[in-house]
């Protein structure tokens, strides 16, 4: 995934911080126990907020417990653990399955360095991907298709933002519609995740609009704004890619919240809601008006 679904922390309670630690590092523990250790790099704030969101769907409360930090055994961490089991082996496929996916974008479309690096990271992520793909097989199938559909359409003369946004919106209303105990949840949670993933495409690709101009990599944006032949972006031509970029971003999120107001997260709802109501804007404004970028798409936490 991409990194940009974090929780806004300025505004979390305590007790909210805790319960995203805790989430966090049971999904990296659960990544190394299931995967492997080398797939704990795909850990990232996108997969910790479904399984905040599948963990809030659960009946029952998970345990909380501290343990060592997989990382640094010199600290001890709250983990969120029993009964929340099945989440993180859902969740870490997940994870892996996009991560290789990604991977084999990136030998396609980007530069030598990176399908270098690309390369050596298939490497180390064949195996854990064929135990995902066997382990969760409708998952790895609606991914596989999903991502063949996202490489036919970059590979058209002028594709559409939307045509663009349509397989990560569709593989995270997949994922999250599996939360739903009947159709009609099924039907409000595919929405918030279809929504969900329309937001991080865009804002991903509105993030990596200057590097794929310079590198002559695809990116939607470009044909949108019409800055075919530019290799770097004028003030002019930045204030309207901003304007454009936060204009799309801010639909979605209001699709996101519409959604989110029909559905029971359980006793992550303050959780949920920092992610989508304080989280996403922020990102956006960070983005679009400071300028900034994620330090790192896959931070701790």
């Amino acid at each position: 995934m991409f990194g940009y679904v974090r929780p806004y922390k300025d505004e979390m309670k305590v007790r909210e911080y805790e319960q995203y630690k805790g989430i966090y590092c049971g999904l990296c523990r659960a990544l190394g126990k299931e995967y492997g250790v080398f797939t704990r790099l795909t850990l990232s704030y996108d997969c910790t907020f479904f399984a905040a969101a599948a963990i809030g769907r659960l009946p029952e409360c998970p345990e909380f417990v501290r343990r060592r930090c997989v990382v640094n055994p010199a600290k001890k961490c709250w983990f969120c653990t029993q009964g929340a089991e099945e989440v993180y082996k859902y969740t870490s496929a997940l994870s892996v399955l996009l991560t290789w996916y990604k991977l084999c974008d990136t030998m396609q479309d980007e530069g030598f360095l990176k399908r270098l690096s690309a390369r050596a990271g298939k490497l180390f992520f064949g195996r854990p991907f064929r135990r995902a793909a066997r382990d969760f097989p409708e998952l790895a199938e609606k991914i596989r298709i999903e991502m063949e559909k996202q490489a036919a359409i970059e590979r058209e003369e002028n594709p559409s933002l939307d045509a663009c946004c349509e397989p990560t919106a569709e593989i995270l209303g997949f994922v999250f519609s599996s939360l739903g105990k009947d159709d009609t949840e099924r039907f409000v949670l595919h929405d918030f995740g279809y929504a969900l993933g329309r937001w991080v495409y865009t804002a991903d690709a509105a993030d990596d609009l200057e590097d794929d101009l310079k590198e002559g990599a695809f990116n939607p944006l470009i044909g949108r704004l019409g800055l075919k032949g530019c290799t770097s972006l004028s003030e002019e031509q930045r204030k309207m890619a901003d304007e454009e970029s936060n204009a799309c971003l801010n639909l979605n999120a209001a699709r996101i919240g519409a959604a989110m107001n029909l559905i029971d997260f359980g006793r992550f709802t303050p959780l949920i809601d920092n992610v989508v109501r304080l989280g996403l804007p922020r990102m956006q404004y960070e983005l679009f008006t400071l300028h900034l970028r994620p330090s790192g798409k896959r931070d701790t936490f």
